[in-house]
């Protein structure tokens, strides 16, 4: 590849389509994802959880890495579960609670403070834009800016998707920052969501 690198590198095709209404006779199918990292004073926390629309689980992960020079091993902190806090009749989280439960039973709690959110629909190429999807080919250099007017609710609308937040950690008294990255696509049982695309 010639240039400097962006997220246009090329096609990202995995195996054959799927056949149209391949999944008709399902119905809507939910998806729950967390992926978060988050960086206190002496350690990190990386997790990572995807589940369907009645919670059972596809991926599931937490651990703590400590500090470098510290002598200690990483903790896997085991399971985790999540309370996850909605603007009113929204998909969008404006607090959460992960509750990390390691083999032993002991249990970490986390409290989640999205800051800043920066919504991957909207001109990142996880959304639905003709013109710079995930994957798509723009030619060995291709840079772009865009601004969003996100009271404008046509553009609000667009938001559907995946959601990437500053947000500010708290541990047992210690403040970390760091990443929360949440989606809540289709219907979700526990949160109460049963359409496929409700805000």
């Amino acid at each position: 590849m010639e240039g400097r690198p962006d997220r246009s590198w090329g096609i990202r095709a995995v195996g054959e389509p799927e056949p149209p209404g391949r999944r008709q006779a399902e119905g809507p199918g939910g998806f729950l994802w967390i992926y978060s990292t988050m960086q206190f004073d002496d350690f990190s926390i990386v997790c990572i959880l995807q589940e369907d629309r009645v919670g059972n689980r596809v991926i599931e992960d937490a651990t703590r890495v400590w500090r470098e020079g510290s002598g200690k091993d990483d903790d896997a902190l085991g399971g985790f579960d999540h309370e996850l806090s909605f603007a009113p009749g929204t998909r969008s989280v404006d607090g959460a609670m992960l509750t990390f439960t390691a083999p032993s039973g002991a249990t970490t709690e986390v409290t989640v403070t999205p800051l800043i959110a920066s919504h991957l629909a909207l001109g990142t190429g996880y959304g639905m834009d003709t013109d710079w999807r995930h994957g798509m080919y723009q030619g060995p250099l291709a840079a772009q800016h865009l601004a969003f007017d996100l009271s404008d609710p046509e553009t609000w609308a667009r938001t559907y998707g995946l959601v990437d937040h500053l947000a500010r950690f708290e541990l047992d008294g210690e403040i970390g920052y760091g990443l929360f990255e949440v989606a809540v696509l289709g219907p979700h049982d526990r949160y109460g969501f049963t359409r496929r695309s409700e805000r």
